[in-house]
């Protein structure tokens, strides 16, 4: 398993929940030093505090935004741990500022090459070895910020937003084979400041929802998920009076559901016609479904 930002926060937690659930490798791989992390987790595994945490812990050093350095990190987490069966791409910045009062566009350039780059780079780093090998998973720390914007943070929900058209595209490449991509949405949160127990109850949350083969994870706080569920809705129902758009976006909802769903299918049918020959065929008829061996 690698993980990215995983040095603090939501990444960390995450990295630890997988162990306690039974992960028999994880590699932290941070711009910044993780060895305060990795002795946090064997300090924990040392106090007894959980008798399933008998993970080999590994960290590595990597601009997640450079594909070169995320390569090597991978690369050197492979031949230190094996191969990867799971994927996390965590990373990510969200500074504030209003778009009209900011001088030039560095700070735009930094957050999509942050929050965006390097869930590319980090994939396109990883997943050809999971793809040869028909096996893995993919999760992707998105946000509720990709479903909706925000005043003050539109370079981060621009990035979301980025991430998850990405993702969407990136699923659908994937459908023959049984690589499944996730992407966890939790709400608005300030990593460096949110409480122990609200990130930890993320990182569970995440887990259940890969566990149960979600694409879409959402928020554990209800909140966070109607967030989610009405800018689905209301970015159709929108361009309707205003008198018609309590009714109609719960059927926008089903309808979403419905055209991807159907995508999803017309999807499998193209490529089967075609015999287009991904790396590798699936087993099975539909990814999203499979479970880690």
């Amino acid at each position: 398993m690698g993980g990215y930002g995983g040095a603090i926060g939501i990444g960390f937690e995450l990295a630890r929940e997988a162990i306690a659930r039974g992960a028999a490798a994880v590699s932290l791989i941070d711009i910044a030093d993780c060895s305060k992390a990795v002795l946090a987790l064997r300090d924990e595994a040392a106090d007894g505090v959980s008798a399933v945490f008998r993970a080999k812990i590994a960290s590595f050093k990597a601009d997640v935004s450079n594909f070169d350095e995320i390569s090597k990190a991978i690369a050197d987490c492979e031949a230190a741990q094996g191969p990867l069966d799971i994927i996390i791409a965590n990373a990510g910045i969200g500074p504030c500022g209003m778009f009209l009062e900011e001088a030039g566009v560095a700070h735009w350039e930094k957050v999509m090459r942050i929050n965006f780059m390097g869930v590319v780079c980090t994939l396109k780093a990883a997943l050809p070895g999971m793809v040869s090998r028909n096996k893995g998973r993919v999760i992707v720390t998105n946000s509720s910020g990709g479903f909706m914007g925000a005043a003050g943070i539109s370079a981060y929900c621009g990035s979301k937003f980025a991430v998850r058209g990405f993702l969407d595209s990136l699923r659908l490449e994937l459908i023959h084979t049984d690589v499944c991509v996730h992407m966890a949405c939790p709400g608005f949160v300030n990593t460096t400041m949110i409480r122990q127990a609200q990130k930890e109850a993320v990182a569970r949350y995440t887990w259940r929802g890969v566990e149960r083969g979600q694409y879409v994870i959402g928020s554990p706080d209800t909140g966070g998920n109607m967030l989610i569920g009405s800018s689905l809705a209301a970015s159709s129902a929108r361009y309707y009076p205003a008198s018609l758009e309590f009714f109609l976006a719960p059927l926008f909802v089903l309808l979403h559901t419905i055209i991807r769903r159907a995508v999803e299918a017309s999807t499998r049918k193209v490529l089967t016609a075609a015999e287009l020959q991904l790396p590798l065929s699936s087993a099975k008829s539909d990814a999203m479904g499979s479970k880690d061996e």
